[in-house]
């Protein structure tokens, strides 16, 4: 399924959560695990004096000796990634490696066992040629595996290509999944479509089941756990439900450009509070071919 996992590395607490969670979907996967290090580019020589030349060389090196050890330590390759800033450097990783899915530690200022999206993330999630996913604050020093991976299923392509990678994963990881949508009714009253606010609900509602229905058929019968209906608003009600998940997959933003992650409004607030990790699949991916990533972040 994922060929490659990229683990974008530095010597951070959020980094090793970032490599448990590739650690894990690299047994799920099959993938090879490959630790990249970013280090930044070194001034011309010509402009800088010999005494901060040799601190940027002992700095590099010792970055290439913490890599090449976390790397031995976790299976994985090393690769060294100059690059102006983190997020540039593992975005070439990803486009150098042919790599599809990025998975990044969250904010040390997250909560324990919680998702918070830091700065390195968040340009990656806005625009990143690859999916993208967020590890839970101290995810490394949890009891981590992949049981129950929750899809979040609104009626559109996107969800569909994020309920297939969600397939993928579950059956090399012999997991189930739980389909989740949420019907937002509580913010559809006021639209003036000339139904009461009873009629209203209970047409929200249908639709909303028709999206689950439909999104089932898709799954394997063994492989479903749960269907859920919730009600009101959606970031909210997902992240409530994803107690009880391992992994919650979600699509896209439905525009921009294909092969792109865009948040939308939902997966823009679960990246931020979510209580498990969260993968965001960008559009127009087909999951067969999909490859796969994971680096840290602060």
């Amino acid at each position: 399924m994922y060929r490659k996992i990229i683990v974008g590395y530095i010597d951070s607490d959020e980094a090793r959560d970032a490599v448990a969670l590739g650690k894990l979907l690299a047994r799920a996967t099959g993938g090879e695990l490959i630790l990249a290090g970013v280090f930044p580019f070194a001034p011309a020589k010509e402009f800088v004096s010999v005494e901060i030349e040799r601190v940027l060389e002992a700095g590099e090196r010792a970055l290439a000796e913490q890599l090449q050890h976390a790397a031995e330590a976790a299976g994985a390759v090393a690769e060294p990634f100059p690059s102006s800033s983190r997020a540039r450097g593992l975005h070439d990783a990803v486009e150098e490696l042919e790599a599809d899915l990025v998975v990044v530690g969250s904010s040390s200022r997250a909560g324990l066992g919680r998702v918070l999206a830091g700065d390195v993330a968040l340009q990656l999630l806005h625009g990143s040629p690859c999916a993208v996913a967020v590890a839970p604050r101290g995810y490394a020093e949890a009891q981590a595996r992949l049981a129950v991976i929750g899809v979040g299923i609104d009626g559109s392509d996107e969800s569909t290509e994020a309920l297939h990678v969600a397939i993928e994963l579950a059956g090399g990881a012999e997991a189930t999944l739980r389909l989740m949508t949420a019907a937002g009714i509580g913010n559809q009253s006021g639209l003036g479509w000339g139904y009461g606010t009873h009629d209203l609900t209970a047409l929200v509602r249908q639709q909303f089941q028709s999206y689950l229905d439909r999104a089932a058929d898709k799954v394997p019968a063994e492989m479903v756990q749960a269907t859920r209906l919730l009600q009101g608003d959606a970031a909210s009600a997902l992240a409530s439900e994803a107690e009880g998940v391992d992994l919650l997959c979600l699509g896209s933003r439905g525009y921009g450009p294909v092969r792109r992650v865009l948040l939308g409004s939902e997966s823009s607030e679960l990246i931020t509070n979510a209580p498990c990790p969260v993968l965001v699949v960008p559009r127009g991916t087909d999951p067969a071919n999909a490859q796969h990533t994971a680096v840290g972040d602060q």
